[in-house]
């Protein structure tokens, strides 16, 4: 047995509280490094989810110009929509509308079975509205093309709530969503009616869209339309094109001219409403939603379709449907007027297009 005098008790002691010590700033440091770490990995900004489709889906991280995920449908997609939180991605296509995981890619479910020409989220979030229309084959070899109808689907559960037929020939349909509140049906034959909440869809007033710029020739809406609180964008193409502003709370008509020819492919807003963007096939045009005004152009290489704006505005995705052997997605920086990148797909064509909201912050 060792025996220690009173200094080397001392002595021991305060070895072990400076161990001790040491033991515990070192825990607690890295305790903060965790901490640290653990804070950097919450506040890495999730990727920006890109839907490009053809008759298949891919979904591209569009900050590094990577496909994150795919789904094949064989079946063409002419719309695509997402839920307010991003979660789910609505795709309506020939065979119906599809609901899809933005997190795992896969699908959800398959929520109608007709043809879908549009699909559409209600301002509160909690319904779906899809424009379908069916064709069947008798038995002589004709075919009876059927009326269009607006289905209205909830959101959390996925039933049909409504179906309500509307007419021959319908290109675009959005319903009244409440007292006060307009319902809109713009036709093949380029025919706009404007309803009251208490007239069925498809009936109203007649729009012009040719009121305040008379186009020299003929004209013709396009598919390409954009909603956003309460206004419906329709572009008209002619000479001038110009974008037809739909008011469906006051009932007012604007039409935003791009002072020229061009066709329109495709059209979004910035989340602010401020600034309406306009794709021409083989560029993007910038118009000031409160003036009409141009703002800004930027040519890009032509085959374009679509437009969709990122959930802080800062960039906008358009596809290009021929690039090379395959299609690809442009980025346009918004505020710069600029082309940012071209990420390229080898095996679609991509023509629809969409952005999963609040993806930059999610």
């Amino acid at each position: 047995m060792v025996k220690m005098g009173w200094r080397g008790s001392a002595s021991w002691v305060a070895v072990f509280a400076l161990t001790a010590w040491a033991v515990a700033c070192k825990s607690k440091d890295d305790g903060a490094a965790s901490a640290k770490a653990a804070r950097a990995v919450e506040a890495k900004p999730a990727p920006t989810l890109v839907f490009a489709a053809s008759s298949n889906l891919r979904v591209l991280d569009g900050d590094a110009g990577q496909v994150v995920g795919r789904l094949d449908m064989l079946k063409t997609v002419n719309e695509i929509a997402f839920s307010r939180d991003g979660a789910t991605a609505y795709l309506a296509a020939s065979d119906g509308v599809r609901a899809v995981d933005t997190t795992t890619f896969e699908l959800k479910a398959k929520l109608t079975e007709n043809p879908a020409r549009f699909v559409e989220l209600s301002d509160d979030g909690a319904r779906l509205f899809v424009l379908e229309h069916f064709v069947t084959k008798n038995e002589d070899g004709t075919r009876t093309v059927h009326p269009f109808s607006m289905v209205t689907l909830e959101v959390a559960t996925g039933a049909v709530l409504s179906k309500v037929e509307i007419g021959d020939r319908v290109r675009y349909a959005r319903p009244s969503e409440g007292p006060g509140r307009h319902s809109l049906v713009v036709y093949e034959s380029n025919e706009v009616v404007l309803g009251r909440p208490t007239e069925p869809l498809g009936k109203g007033r007649e729009l012009n869209p040719a009121a305040g710029i008379q186009p020299e020739g003929a004209w013709q809406i396009r598919q390409t339309v954009a909603y956003q609180a309460g206004h419906v964008y329709l572009p008209v193409e002619g000479t001038p094109a110009r974008i037809m502003d739909v008011n469906l709370d006051s009932g007012e008509v604007r039409n935003l001219s791009l002072g020229r020819p061009a066709a329109l492919r495709g059209l979004a807003l910035t989340p602010d409403g401020a600034t309406v963007l306009a794709n021409t096939g083989d560029g993007l045009v910038w118009l000031d939603a409160a003036t009409g005004a141009v703002t800004g152009e930027l040519a890009l290489p032509g085959g374009l379709m679509g437009c969709a704006v990122r959930g802080d505005g800062k960039q906008a995705f358009i596809a290009k449907t021929i690039d090379e052997k395959g299609g690809a997605v442009l980025t346009v920086d918004v505020e710069a007027k600029s082309l940012l990148a071209k990420a390229h797909l080898d095996d679609i064509s991509p023509w629809a297009i969409g952005v999963a909201p609040g993806a930059s912050a999610r």
